[in-house]
């Protein structure tokens, strides 16, 4: 098991609630008929024999995908067309394997979450084994292509192409990120460093009926899979994400061809579109397991959708 998985992670992960946590991996209330459809996965994180069956089963998916990758690489390869190819490889989003208490989905605005592969093969332009080091969106990786293929990125994309770095191979990249959240939660977070270690600033409109809280901050450097906040602690990083936070939403408010910002959109018709709805079903679940603290928090801070 990967060493930050100890047992005292697992006991607070199940001590704590949510869609997706600990005790409700598969969502709410019960996944049995996921795990009869998937039966590598557990039912529950109950012990740490579940927590490696769920990494097993998580690693089975990954070794999947990279064998099928590699049967590909080897039939161009047998063709002879491989060093003729741009070969790249990127996803939708990361996955959370126990960090923040969410198994085996992306919910967050966090780190995990949003930390996508860029993995390019480019004969000619990119040396083998070399990486980079830099805050990227993945909509750059898009104004980057355009720019190598010999185009002109559109005025109003917010994508910044990193050409130049690219070819020169250097890590050049963005001071920030503002990374979102809207379909499990409703979060922001800033992306950012500071002497020289990475940090995460979340902040939370709608936890989507999570144990969380609305500031969160993560030194990424120190504590990659975010067990320690640090928001007490170091509200002077706090205070930089928020400005650069506010900065962004002014920036987007006043460049973007409509007015209203989707994630507001969001919380106004209700909340997280995956949870919606589910809460007075989740309060009666927390409280037969004998989570009633936990079923009066979340009641106390969605009293409209406690009904």
């Amino acid at each position: 098991l990967p060493a930050w998985l100890t047992e005292d992670v697992r006991r607070r992960c199940w001590a704590g609630f949510g869609p997706h946590s600990a005790r409700e991996p598969h969502h709410v209330v019960d996944g049995s008929e996921t795990v009869a459809r998937y039966p590598r996965v557990p039912l529950q994180i109950d012990s740490m024999d579940a927590v490696r069956q769920w990494i097993d089963g998580y690693d089975a998916g990954v070794w999947y995908a990279d064998r099928n990758v590699g049967l590909l690489l080897d039939e161009l390869r047998r063709q002879g067309v491989l060093d003729d190819l741009v070969i790249i490889v990127s996803s939708d989003h990361g996955e959370n394997l126990g960090e923040l208490n969410c198994w085996g989905d992306h919910q967050h605005a966090d780190h995990i979450t949003n930390r996508v592969p860029l993995l390019m093969r480019w004969p000619g332009l990119i040396e083998p084994g070399s990486s980079e080091d830099a805050l990227h969106y993945h909509f750059d990786w898009a104004a980057t292509l355009i720019e190598l293929l010999g185009g002109k990125v559109p005025d109003n994309w917010d994508g910044v192409p990193f050409t130049g770095a690219l070819r020169a191979g250097r890590a050049e990249g963005r001071e920030a990120l503002v990374l979102s959240q809207a379909a499990w939660s409703c979060m922001r977070s800033v992306r950012f460093r500071r002497d020289g270690e990475d940090y995460i600033c979340l902040r939370t409109y709608h936890d989507g009926y999570k144990d969380l809280e609305p500031v969160m901050l993560f030194n990424l450097t120190q504590d990659p899979h975010e067990q320690y906040d640090l928001a007490a602690a170091r509200p002077d990083l706090v205070a930089h994400a928020m400005s650069v936070l506010t900065d962004w939403q002014h920036q987007q408010m006043l460049t973007h061809e409509r007015d209203v910002d989707p994630l507001m959109t969001v919380l106004r018709e209700g909340g997280p579109f995956h949870t919606r709805g589910t809460l007075p079903r989740y309060l009666a679940h927390l409280r037969a397991t004998g989570r009633a603290a936990a079923a009066q928090r979340l009641e106390r801070l969605h009293p409209d959708e406690a009904q």
